[in-house]
């Protein structure tokens, strides 16, 4: 035992003697810095405190910050800019005809296989309705079964199928549009909640909230994978599992800070 104690001593006196010449260099070389030696030996004497300090900051901020897909989903960018030349037709073209909401067009189609019967006109009719009266997320409804030129148009020549045009609040890709979306497909589902008649809420806003929601559920997967990745590789370099995930932790937190306070851009996924 005395002689694996002196092997002992003899190991720590050679590893202080190479940290003094080490210090010793790099002090003459004008390299050293006296609080980051103090900082250093801090870290390695009371590792659990650092790595508590750090968890608990992380708790903190993931507390007072929202997740990244949150504000992703709710504040990003449009898709198209509102003053390109082709919107603004659209608009001088609403302003002149009164069709406001005609730039961002929903299309709930409808489908029954007993055909338009009364039954189905009342809850059209009620559908119509409904939707006039959420001003809120719809501007327009072209009821074209209304008018009797018009409904040839809107109603299958077996007439087994119709749909309404719906013009909804905001602009594709932007999260009014998403919002408006939801609201006209509540809406619609309530409406003929029960019946034969199938009714979906198609068009390029309903198809581009669709392809968000889609990417939004790969991307937990995609992300699940990248942080595996990047995680097995910084436990490869630190060969602790706290230091490995201290990074990854400190890089989510920090791009969600970022974007909560406005200094990167948001796009719509």
């Amino acid at each position: 035992m005395s002689i694996d104690g002196n092997e002992a001593d003899a190991h720590d006196d050679a590893a202080t003697r190479l940290r003094e010449r080490t210090v010793s260099a790099a002090k003459t070389s004008g390299e050293y810095s006296e609080r980051l030696g103090a900082l250093a030996r801090f870290t390695v004497r009371h590792k659990a405190i650092v790595i508590g300090a750090w968890v608990g900051l992380a708790v903190i901020l993931a507390l007072l910050f929202p997740q990244l897909e949150t504000v992703v989903q709710k504040q990003s960018v449009q898709l198209i800019p509102r003053d390109v030349a082709s919107f603004q037709t659209l608009d001088r073209m609403s302003e002149a005809f009164g069709e406001q909401g005609s730039k961002t067009m929903l299309f709930v189609a409808m489908e029954d296989p007993a055909g338009l019967t009364p039954s189905a006109r009342t809850q059209y009719a009620n559908l119509v309705s409904r939707l006039r009266a959420e001003t809120t997320h719809v501007l327009l409804v072209q009821d074209l079964l209304a008018d009797p030129v018009t409904a040839t148009q809107a109603l299958s020549q077996d007439g087994k199928a119709w749909y309404l045009p719906v013009g909804v609040a905001g602009t594709l890709g932007d999260p009014a549009a998403a919002e408006s979306v939801t609201a006209v497909r509540a809406i619609v589902a309530d409406a003929f909640d029960g019946s034969s008649t199938t009714a979906r809420v198609t068009g390029p806003p309903s198809t581009f909230s669709d392809q968000i929601a889609e990417a939004e559920h790969d991307l937990l997967f995609i992300s699940i994978a990248t942080a595996g990745l990047i995680a097995l590789i910084l436990l490869i370099v630190y060969r602790s599992v706290f230091t490995a995930l201290l990074p990854l932790r400190g890089t989510q937190l920090m791009v969600q800070s970022l974007c909560n306070l406005g200094l990167v851009g948001r796009g719509p996924l």
